[in-house]
Formats: C-alpha cells, structure tokens, sequence
C-alpha cells in the first residue's frame, strides 16, 4: 500500500473507544471486561483487539488486524496471526493511565 492508502484503511477501520474506557480513566480494569467493551462496541465481525501494555499493566494500545483484498486495499477486521497476537502484553489487570494534563489541579494558569 501506499502511505495514502494505509492511512486510509486506518481511518476506514477506526476503532472508537469504548465508555468503559471513560468511566474507568485513571483506574484499573479487568482485562477480559475491557475487551469485552471493544467487543461489544464493534460489528459482528470484530477480529481480535489486541492489548499493549506498557509495563505489563499500563495501556498503551489496542490493536486490530485488517484484511487485504486482491488489489491490495484493506477489506475488513480480521482475527490476527499467532506473531501479531503474541504482541499483546498486557495483564490480567490494567491501567487506563491517568495523564496529569487533564487534571485542572495539576495545571498551572498563567
């Protein structure tokens, strides 16, 4: 693929967060709970969401395997290979990092 065409594909399969995410910011989740949440928040045809932990436990991000079809361009989620899945490297427990930026008492107005 071009560099146009991969960052389209990637637009075309964008994966929206899930309101798990929002209600647990800067808590932990249980790992099988927030997959679940991408899950559900997806088609039938979801693939695999694959979870990348910094630390083994701070989530640093959600992956999804993409087909290809015969000319090349993206078709649609896909479940990963066995390489691809082996990059997940979070725990049974993981957590939605909280950043200080977003915290209005960690902010200094000037």
């Amino acid at each position: 693929m071009t560099q146009d065409e991969y960052f389209d594909t990637a637009l075309k399969h964008f994966l929206s967060t899930p309101s798990i995410v929002r209600e647990k910011y800067g808590k932990t989740v249980a790992r099988d709970e927030l997959l679940e949440a991408y899950r559900t928040d997806q088609s039938d045809e979801y693939g695999d969401v694959i979870l990348v932990c910094s630390g083994g436990k701070y989530l640093s991000e959600v992956r999804v395997c993409i087909g290809k079809n015969a000319d090349g361009t993206g078709s649609k989620r896909i479940k990963c290979i066995s390489q691809v899945a082996q990059e997940d490297t979070c725990g049974s427990e993981i957590t939605l990092q909280k950043f200080y930026i977003d915290d209005d008492a960690m902010v200094e107005v000037k």
